[in-house]
């Protein structure tokens, strides 16, 4: 391979590089600002999960919330996507998706209610 086929290569990882470098630091920022908060709890979501691109399919299923416990049953991703119901969401400060507390506080393990933080 010629020098200037190699550059090029180089070149293009480069900008790959610092585009993936550039979207990670949005996502980081967007993280400890929360600019959409409001969107990001109406939808139960905390703020890893809303600001990090995860995967979706079009597949959906009939899923039970992942909670020992809990009967709930929604609709969501056959693959990936939520694991927990909007109820659990709301009772527990959870986020839907990874189980997370919303607010990334950890929390007493007595009832693990919002009110309850450490």
């Amino acid at each position: 391979m010629d020098k200037e086929k190699i550059l090029l290569n180089k070149n293009n990882r480069t900008y790959n590089s610092k585009s993936y470098l550039n979207d990670l630091l949005r996502q980081v920022d967007n993280i400890q600002n929360d600019p959409k908060k409001e969107k990001r709890l109406k939808d139960h979501l905390c703020t890893v999960c809303m600001y990090t691109p995860f995967m979706h399919t079009a597949d959906i299923k009939r899923k039970t919330c992942a909670n020992d416990g809990c009967v709930e049953e929604f609709y969501g991703s056959s693959v990936g996507g939520n694991k927990y119901c909007t109820k659990c969401s709301e009772n527990y400060n959870q986020c839907v998706y990874c189980g997370g507390d919303m607010d990334l506080k950890q929390r007493k393990i007595s009832s693990g209610k919002k009110n309850d933080p450490v």
